[in-house]
């Protein structure tokens, strides 16, 4: 993920897909008892931060949702559910003032499983027939994308900022018995190569389609012919055409803008880009 940028989009938004719910006990009861009354934002996201370190290892499979847990711990500590509600509004706000504020939030969602688990539908039907190779998984969060490439014969690597998500990303590997190099790195840290990669995905991890850096960094570390896979929220107003112009290095095989989130952002009101383009193959 350029990670602040992503936590920053989605911060308000609850990731659809298999989330319980309700959460454990052991989650409720990590960290302590939540100060109670008025609070400094320090205290606040010092609580939050220690609730976050103390949470135990769950399930590969469990999924609960960080907002209602948070609230739900809240709750049964006697805090209304007015003061629940500003607690999480303003831990929303000091999540965005650091990257260390984002890293715990980041591995505090991943911790309990948070975001869909399918492999995204639009990769899906993009290397249906595609030969595997080498494979990047930008921001690959609990790795649903990389572990499906991989049980498919690529050689893929994955990289997060968030340890959590790379460590649960690791054990799904080793579940399903597929080979994965995951790596923790932020997309600033991560060296994309030149004409390294078969096959780059990135959804929902901040590579915006609009972004300006992005098309010369891709286009470059993509291999002669290799496919770019490409799902992201677009600010609205977002148009084919501008997409178009704006990742005119690649060649378009697929390219949809959607009025409405999908996958993450289902149901949000932030048009989807959906993206699969070509790197030109090498003139003979």
């Amino acid at each position: 993920m350029g990670h602040v940028v992503v936590a920053v989009l989605l911060m308000a938004v609850t990731p659809l897909g298999a989330q319980s719910a309700s959460c454990p006990n052991a989650v409720l009861n990590a960290g302590g008892t939540p100060t109670r009354g008025a609070l400094s934002d320090v205290v606040l996201w010092a609580d939050f931060a220690t609730w976050s370190r103390r949470i135990p290892r769950l399930p590969p499979d469990a999924s609960y949702d960080l907002s209602q847990c948070y609230v739900r711990r809240l709750r049964l500590a006697g805090i209304d559910s007015a003061d629940a509600a500003r607690r999480l509004a303003r831990l929303t706000d000091l999540r965005t003032r650091s990257v260390d504020h984002e890293r715990v939030y980041w591995d505090t969602r991943f911790r309990l499983g948070g975001g869909p688990r399918d492999p995204l539908p639009l990769l899906v039907d993009a290397v249906a027939a595609l030969r595997p190779g080498r494979a990047l998984d930008a921001g690959m969060g609990l790795g649903r994308n990389a572990l499906y490439l991989a049980a498919r014969g690529w050689q893929v690597t994955g990289y997060d900022f968030s340890r959590e998500a790379i460590a649960g990303a690791k054990v799904a590997a080793r579940q399903k018995g597929v080979p994965l190099n995951a790596v923790v790195s932020s997309h600033e840290q991560f060296d994309f190569g030149d004409e390294q990669w078969d096959l780059i995905v990135s959804s929902y991890a901040s590579i915006g389609a609009l972004d300006a850096n992005w098309p010369v960094r891709l286009a470059s570390a993509l291999k002669p012919g290799g496919i770019l896979i490409l799902q992201e929220p677009a600010p609205l107003g977002t148009t084919v055409a501008q997409v178009r112009a704006h990742w005119s290095r690649l060649r378009m095989l697929r390219l949809d803008v959607l009025p409405v989130g999908e996958d993450w952002l289902a149901g949000g009101e932030q048009p989807t880009v959906k993206l699969v383009a070509q790197k030109p193959p090498a003139k003979r």
